[in-house]
């Protein structure tokens, strides 16, 4: 992955990091778009669940500090430059 880069998971609220081969920070948002936890620096072989999730963001490791990113913020998704 780039720095800008992120994958979106609607609907989903786990995760597994099976055959990856680098870490990511995977937020877990709910229907009304409040991030409710956190996984930063998720490693390979790995798995990430939150039951109160609707979906997912998948950032590059280190992604979520940079950001500044909270658990209890919100965050806001706009789809551009998705080719």
């Amino acid at each position: 992955m780039d720095d800008a880069d992120a994958i979106f998971f609607p609907r989903c609220n786990a995760i597994h990091m099976m055959f990856m081969r680098f870490p990511i920070d995977a937020l877990f948002i709910d229907s009304q778009g409040r991030v409710v936890k956190i996984y930063k620096d998720l490693k390979p072989w790995r798995f990430a669940v939150s039951w109160s999730a609707s979906q997912v963001l998948e950032l590059p490791a280190g992604r979520a500090s940079h950001y500044g990113v909270k658990r209890g913020g919100y965050v806001q998704i706009n789809f551009t430059n998705c080719d």
